[in-house]
């Protein structure tokens, strides 16, 4: 199982296919057909995504309460990833949205491929050693490109799609450079482990009136003192 995620939608046709897409690439997943259903069952999922629509009426009041699931996530469940779907038309709520902790937005229509790909995104970004670091460091520069994308002249909503792509093609990048350190700090650790069990062993074998009896025992200590 890659990971757990809610689907959040108010149409029934659209929460079935995007549950079947993503389980048939090897999700689990759960359904809630509103914002109130969502905030109830989060507790008992552990879910490491969330994906929901923005515009799904509460009792026909608010059209805008997927915003409302992304506040209560971020405050509550700081490491879940969200997902935003919203319309090619209102895209600057999709920015709202970001700004208010959604990870990523995809705007309707849209290919299954591309959610696919935006949910791996996440996952990968939750396996780093500190996940919890490596998301709000992620919110942090988010904030720090939108902040750019507010202060621009985009009169048309071509140049405003065309900012945010690139806004997520920097992140991209960013995050590629983090993963390169990650996977080094993993070798590291990875040596490390096998330096404390060799020196662990010759511990146990080597007397300690051996000369090399104080390295080895020194060896030990740093190498598990590192890990």
């Amino acid at each position: 199982m890659k990971g757990r995620i809610l689907i959040v939608d108010d149409d029934a046709p659209t929460r079935e296919i995007l549950e079947r897409y993503l389980s048939m690439h090897g999700y689990e997943c759960d359904v809630a057909e509103n914002v109130e259903e969502a905030i109830r069952v989060m507790p008992e999922g552990d879910f490491h995504v969330v994906v929901t629509d923005k515009n799904m009426p509460s009792n026909g009041v608010n059209p805008e309460n997927g915003l409302v699931l992304i506040r209560h996530v971020r405050e509550h469940y700081p490491e879940t990833g969200v997902i935003v779907i919203t319309g090619f038309a209102t895209i600057e709520s999709a920015v709202e949205a970001m700004r208010l902790g959604a990870f990523d937005y995809i705007a309707k229509p849209f290919e299954l491929e591309m959610l696919k790909d935006k949910v791996d995104r996440i996952r990968e970004y939750q396996t780093f050693l500190n996940p919890a670091a490596i998301m709000n460091s992620y919110q942090f520069l988010h904030e720090q490109l939108l902040e750019l994308y507010e202060r621009g002249d985009r009169t048309s909503d071509e140049k405003k799609q065309h900012f945010l792509a690139l806004i997520q093609e920097t992140m991209d990048v960013i995050f590629d450079r983090f993963k390169g350190v990650e996977r080094l700090l993993l070798y590291q650790r990875e040596r490390l482990a096998e330096i404390a069990a060799c020196a662990g062993q010759l511990r146990d074998i080597v007397p300690d009136t051996d000369p090399a009896y104080s390295l080895i025992v020194r060896i030990a200590e740093q190498s598990e003192l590192r890990l």
